[in-house]
């Protein structure tokens, strides 16, 4: 799922609606408190589901952050970890 993302960002198709969760990503998220996950072996629907649960996240606290960037942003303050 996440090459999928990856994909379709790059294409330009993805609208601002997907997210690329890595295990950098998603450790700052469990970090954060904004979700409880592990950080690898997601299948497809807990991938979709903490997509969704993410965003819906990003637009109640960081909305001035494009969805498309905030997993970048968050990738690169929290890879030195």
């Amino acid at each position: 799922m996440k090459w999928a993302s990856h994909f379709l960002r790059d294409l330009g198709l993805s609208h601002d609606q997907l997210a690329i969760l890595d295990s950098q990503v998603l450790g700052a998220l469990r970090d954060l408190g904004v979700m409880n996950l592990p950080s690898k072996g997601l299948s497809d629907q807990v991938y979709l589901d903490a997509e969704r649960e993410f965003k819906a996240w990003a637009e109640e606290n960081l909305r001035e952050i494009p969805f498309d960037h905030l997993d970048l942003a968050i990738w690169e303050l929290f890879r030195s970890k």
